[in-house]
């Protein structure tokens, strides 16, 4: 058994474990702006995920120290969205909205790389300070 292997049954098994400890998410990808500067998104997807209310110190992209609120960990791959000028398959632009309707700007997304697809075996996505809505 091969590693690539082993990492996606280890994530499988964490995933089952933790079924019961994980709530429903929201991401709408975001897929351009308008004339106006306003975002618009697809059609959002629901994930099973863990959400945990934590605090990080991290820079965000614009190499500024911020906090983050919420540690949000999904335990699958997600499909890129295939929008031109996007970071696939989490991009920052994108709308996450947690299971109290809250909604966080994306300040990180991490997660272990498949060498075969190029995108992760799971997300790691961290939210600042929250919004209702």
């Amino acid at each position: 058994m091969g590693l690539q292997t082993t990492v996606a049954s280890g994530i499988a098994t964490a995933k089952s474990v933790t079924a019961s400890l994980q709530d429903d998410i929201t991401i709408a990808p975001w897929t351009s702006n308008s004339r106006t500067g306003s975002p618009s998104y697809g059609t959002a997807v629901t994930y099973p995920a863990l959400v945990e209310w934590k605090q990080k110190m991290l820079k965000d992209r614009s190499g500024r120290d911020v906090v983050t609120q919420t540690k949000v960990t999904i335990l699958q791959p997600i499909t890129a969205n295939g929008t031109s000028g996007r970071t696939e398959p989490v991009d920052p632009r994108d709308k996450v909205t947690l299971p109290d309707g809250t909604v966080g700007p994306i300040l990180d997304v991490a997660g272990l790389v498949n060498p075969d697809t190029g995108y992760p075996y799971m997300f790691e996505i961290w939210l600042g300070g929250s919004k209702v809505g």
